[in-house]
């Protein structure tokens, strides 16, 4: 063999493999990049676009049981949801990087980064205890009854998760 390719493995060498191989291991290790066991790759990371104004999500009678309704999540970016005798309209795209939310043990759930948040759009804690990625609450959307008993969510106008006990951002239900 000739004296050019001979590599004596000393330890500054066995040093350096080592630490090449390591960080290639953590690089490709889903956690340093930013997932968790938590976590559905099968999502898109962009939402799309929606058209804003007000929408018709349905009769006021429509909305007869507590919980959230996820049928406008994917074509409107917002969650109806009936609770304590109140109507209210939140988002449905996470405060941290802007992804569209889901339904999911009882609570509104972000698939790219684990944050959770309650019904009222407050952040609440993953089930390891920890508060997800996203600090902020959703936002609510202004909402309203029409002469025909019929729910209004209006997305062009939103509201500050702080004023969510003020008029328009909920429909008393009796």
């Amino acid at each position: 063999m000739s004296e050019e390719l001979k590599t004596e493995l000393n330890r500054r060498n066995f040093l350096a493999a080592a630490a090449a191989l390591t960080c290639g291991c953590a690089l490709s290790c889903p956690f340093a990049m930013g997932k968790d066991e938590e976590m559905d790759d099968d999502d898109d990371d962009a939402v799309p676009p929606v058209k804003t104004g007000p929408v018709d999500v349905g009769a006021l009678a429509d909305f007869s049981k507590d919980g959230p309704s996820e049928k406008w999540i994917k074509d409107q970016h917002m969650i109806v949801v009936r609770d304590g005798g109140k109507l209210y309209a939140i988002t449905a795209i996470c405060t941290h990087k802007q992804a569209l939310l889901k339904i999911k043990d009882n609570q509104v759930y972000c698939s790219k980064h684990s944050s959770r948040f309650n019904y009222s759009g407050q952040p609440v804690p993953k089930p390891n205890g920890k508060l997800g990625p996203a600090k902020k609450p959703l936002t609510y959307f202004t909402i309203s009854v029409d002469d025909k008993k019929h729910v209004i969510v209006d997305t062009s106008k939103p509201i500050d998760a702080a004023k969510a006990g003020d008029a328009g951002a909920f429909v008393k239900i009796a």
